[in-house]
């Protein structure tokens, strides 16, 4: 008795995982797309990491700050 209920454990742990890698590739295709998609699609519109819409200034050039050039800074590089 304790053999066919150890098999049919067993059978029922390959059918569990099965179904269980289905319902994570369902799951975190929903969470993609309901939660990950949106917060992309706004964080594209609102920011500019890069600057490029800032077109109406003469020089794209930023301002940075003088390093002095002595082998102190030379090795913070």
């Amino acid at each position: 008795m304790m053999a066919v209920l150890s098999r049919a454990w067993q059978a029922w742990r390959r059918v569990a995982h099965w179904i269980g890698e289905k319902q994570a590739i369902v799951v975190y295709t929903v969470l993609y797309f309901a939660v990950i998609g949106p917060i992309a699609l706004v964080r594209r519109v609102l920011t500019d990491p890069l600057q490029l819409r800032a077109r109406r200034r003469e020089s794209f050039w930023l301002p940075r700050t003088a390093i002095p050039p002595t082998l102190d800074e030379a090795r913070k590089q």
